[in-house]
């Protein structure tokens, strides 16, 4: 994989970063609605439980594999062809996800996830190519978090309950339309460093830490994604659910603003332990206090922690492999640990009981808190290296 050339903000215009990041949400968010999409699915009879997970695992897997293979061999050039060209692909799946079921819905949902991958992997090469990346980051997740609260309300309140899923998945193929207008304004391509040339693998502490960021993300989603069935076993209300999901997306909003004041107080590794602290504590909240407004506070808690995690793990990779070739690795680690939690959760749950994906998500993230706590050990061990000459 070649190793892109970096570039100054001043090198792209206001429109051209604009256009890129909106793209990037957009691409970004369907894992955050999944629990209203595929639990209504389920309830429509198009899926069964297990395939919810399923169906999950296969579009994060998709997502991964596309942004892996896009930054290996893949030139940033024609931006816009590659884009657009995704982006089409992408629309016509969620058009055609309204007339399918089964493991027919898994299919495309497995294209849709290739092609936000692509777009994901446009949005990470702009990243790398600005001065101060953090600043975009902030500013994606702020955006990622109105806009998800905006269309998970839509949905709970208007378009599920009138036209059933069918009427999410025609506003994913709406935005569609928006995206491939966006196409439009990206850059015609990116730089690539003439000298760029072979893959930088990360040392095995780094590869270790990367594991840890898998996980994490895996127990994030082996219960994000069954939120709806185990309120709904609680005897909470769909639309009371979709509510709740509402609200919880919207608290990601104040997480990113938290997490950006809090970026120079705390390090990663406090930081991260913290998350899956606070994490751990509202499965409990889940699993064994039921009740509308307990259950909100829970999954509230539970998306909060989730959305501050994040802009952490990238100090902590830091912190472990100096090198930053671990960091390099983080989207796709992080990736794919959203496309595993599902699938581990799906076997451990049933039709009528989903709290096996409790139990899977509390056992990832004490397994991901045990590996920080050990590679940040090694790395206040490690002596400090001398000094080196840059390399590409």
């Amino acid at each position: 994989m070649s190793q892109e050339g970096h570039a100054t903000a001043a090198q792209f215009t206001r429109k051209e970063v604009t256009s890129v990041l909106v793209l990037g949400v957009i691409g970004g968010m369907v894992p955050l609605l999944q629990p209203l999409l595929l639990g209504q699915l389920a309830a429509e009879g198009r899926l069964t439980v297990a395939q919810m997970g399923q169906a999950a695992m296969v579009e994060a897997l998709g997502m991964a594999i596309a942004a892996g293979v896009a930054g290996a061999w893949l030139k940033p050039d024609p931006l816009k062809i590659l884009a657009g060209a995704a982006t089409v692909v992408a629309l016509i799946s969620n058009v055609t996800t309204t007339h399918l079921s089964g493991d027919l819905i898994l299919l495309a949902r497995l294209i849709v996830g290739i092609c936000s991958g692509l777009i994901i992997w446009v949005w990470m090469g702009l990243l790398t190519r600005v001065a101060v990346p953090a600043r975009l980051i902030a500013i994606y997740i702020t955006v990622l978090g109105v806009i998800t609260m905006g269309l998970a309300s839509l949905f709970a309140s208007v378009l599920v309950p009138r036209y059933g899923v069918n009427g999410g998945y025609g506003a994913l193929a709406g935005l569609n339309v928006i995206m491939l207008a966006l196409c439009l304004f990206i850059p015609k391509r990116y730089a690539v460093a003439a000298s760029a040339h072979g893959i930088q693998l990360p040392p095995p502490r780094g590869w270790i830490a990367l594991f840890a960021v898998f996980l994490h993300l895996g127990a994030i989603m082996a219960v994000w994604v069954y939120a709806v069935p185990l309120a709904r076993q609680t005897g909470i209300s769909d639309q009371a659910s979709g509510l709740a999901l509402s609200i919880a997306l919207g608290a990601q909003i104040g997480a990113g603003l938290l997490a950006a004041a809090l970026a120079t107080r705390l390090t990663g590794t406090v930081a991260v332990l913290a998350t899956i602290g606070v994490s751990l504590f509202a499965l409990f909240i889940l699993a064994f206090v039921p009740g509308v407004f307990v259950y909100t506070v829970g999954i509230v808690l539970f998306s909060f922690f989730w959305m501050m995690a994040p802009p952490f793990q990238m100090p902590y990779l830091m912190d472990v492999d100096p090198s930053g070739r671990a960091g390099m690795q983080m989207a796709t680690s992080q990736t794919l640990g959203v496309a595993m939690g599902p699938a581990l959760a799906s076997m451990f749950v049933t039709e009528t009981d989903a709290r096996g994906a409790l139990a899977v998500s509390a056992a990832l993230f004490i397994a991901a808190a045990v590996i920080v706590v050990f590679t940040s050990a090694q790395a206040r061990l490690r002596p400090a290296p001398a000094p080196t000459a840059p390399t590409t």
